[in-house]
């Protein structure tokens, strides 16, 4: 998952839609509007809810990102620790 997104986020149109256009533009547009004295409640509730969204699918890229850096650190210690293994019975078979 963390090689497709790193795809994604290298896709000028991936950064122009969603990192430039949804998480910058957009959640800049809806606490703006959020402010504004001439918002009622209801529309006030519907930008707290966008601007959640926004903020919940930025939190699942981070979620893949961490996981998928986690994955790779336990893959190349495991790779370590299995070269080390292997020159151990090396050494013992000698």
């Amino acid at each position: 998952k963390m090689e497709t997104l790193d795809r994604l986020y290298n896709n000028k149109d991936f950064q122009e839609i969603i990192v430039e256009g949804y998480f910058k533009d957009e959640a800049s547009r809806l606490v703006l509007l959020k402010g504004d004295l001439n918002v009622n409640e209801d529309m006030e509730k519907h930008c707290d809810k966008q601007i959640n969204g926004i903020g919940v699918l930025r939190a699942y890229f981070q979620t893949i990102n961490h996981f998928g850096n986690m994955a790779e650190k336990a893959m190349l210690d495991d790779q370590d620790t299995r070269e080390e293994l292997l020159r151990e019975q090396l050494e013992g078979d000698e």
